[in-house]
């Protein structure tokens, strides 16, 4: 008798990075929005911006109920 994964009830194949893209195309609105946030947490993390980052979510593995 196998013991492994006994708590995972079942599997889901993600889609690519590709599949993603096309389902949910990028504007430009949304591509400049990435590039600022993605420099403002770089430069959180380098402390050139003073300002201090939390991150927060629901857990993947937490049962939402």
């Amino acid at each position: 008798m196998s013991i492994s994964n006994l708590n995972i009830s079942n599997i889901n194949k993600l889609i690519t990075p590709n599949e993603l893209l096309s389902k949910f195309p990028l504007n430009n609105k949304i591509k400049d929005f990435i590039i600022k946030t993605r420099n403002d947490i770089s430069n959180i993390l380098y402390k050139k911006d003073k300002r201090f980052l939390m991150v927060v979510g629901p857990c993947s593995i937490h049962d939402i109920e």
